[in-house]
């Protein structure tokens, strides 16, 4: 989910800030696509979060398809696996965690 301009329609990465096309204030929540791209990310090798099993830790931008960039955890599908700006990923499901409050996102 994410806010949603309901004046021009236009996808945004935080209700708290205005429309970037039409600045309205004004904005819903609403279902987005959960894919999108790695912008940049950086790899955490003090070690992982409590709560989040990969170390080390690997937090990324991601620029949606909606068009907002969100910051989140990348999860790699063995510890092996590389990750690159331009990968191709997709946001996982996930019980809601006070302790980890970014989305998760794995390769496509």
């Amino acid at each position: 989910m994410l806010p949603k301009c309901t004046e021009c329609g236009e996808f945004r990465a935080s209700l708290s800030n205005p429309c970037p096309k039409c600045s309205s204030p004004n904005a819903h929540l609403a279902k987005c696509s959960g894919r999108g791209r790695i912008y940049s990310y950086l790899v955490e090798h003090w070690g992982a979060p409590q709560g989040y099993s990969q170390a080390p830790a690997i937090i990324a931008v991601v620029e949606l398809e909606e068009g907002p960039r969100v910051m989140g955890y990348v999860v790699l599908p063995d510890p092996d696996a590389s990750i690159s700006v331009n990968m191709p990923v997709e946001a996982v499901a996930q019980e809601a965690d006070h302790r980890l409050p970014m989305p998760r996102f794995r390769p496509r």
